[in-house]
């Protein structure tokens, strides 16, 4: 229902009239367009685009709801450049990865076995179960959240992946994990333990 305030194209009509005519205000001008019925066409791209997108926001909603993960995204949201809440990235993340591997593998959680040596766990995001996705890891670590530099990459295969940490006792130090230039955790302060 177009609603005018005013004259017809004048400073106050906006909406649409009878699906013939659309009135807007486009960069500050008033416009009249005839009405275009929004193209929706269900091609076999999209289909597979909206089947990742699902898969996706089941991982989330189902696999990526522990306690620790959650924050971990939110964590490298409120740091990251890009203005993203932590829920954008994770879904950016599992789409990219899904489209990539059969079964893509996430961090579960960071372990802290020493002063030397650390390991995460890795969660499978179609199953649920543990990870077993093999490849290089990159592990990417720093003092200060925005200027993260790459530690190490380790090769491995899930549930779980050891990498060293150059950390001193009671040290502390933001860590996250990419692979194939996509991002698989948050954000999370790790604390060397003696």
């Amino acid at each position: 229902m177009a609603i005018a305030k005013a004259p017809l194209l004048s400073l106050g009509t906006r909406g649409r009239f009878a699906k013939t005519l659309t009135f807007a205000n486009w960069k500050g001008l008033n416009i009249v367009k005839s009405y275009a019925r929004p193209a929706n066409p269900d091609t076999n791209a999209q289909r597979i685009h909206r089947a990742f997108w699902r898969q996706a926001l089941y991982s989330w909603n189902h696999y990526e709801r522990l306690s620790y993960t959650h924050p971990a995204w939110n964590k490298l949201a409120a740091y990251s450049h890009q203005r993203w809440c932590g829920y954008n990235h994770a879904i950016h993340a599992l789409t990219a990865a899904l489209r990539l591997h059969e079964h893509p593998s996430f961090l579960n959680s960071f372990a802290n076995e020493g002063l030397e040596t650390s390991s995460f766990e890795l969660i499978d995001a179609k199953t649920g179960g543990n990870g077993v996705e093999a490849g290089w890891w990159e592990i990417w670590g720093g003092f200060n959240p925005r200027k993260l530099v790459l530690l190490e990459t380790v090769y491995g295969s899930g549930p779980g992946v050891e990498f060293s940490t150059p950390m001193l006792a009671g040290e502390s130090m933001w860590l996250t994990v990419r692979k194939d230039g996509i991002q698989r955790y948050g954000l999370s302060l790790m604390t060397a333990e003696s």
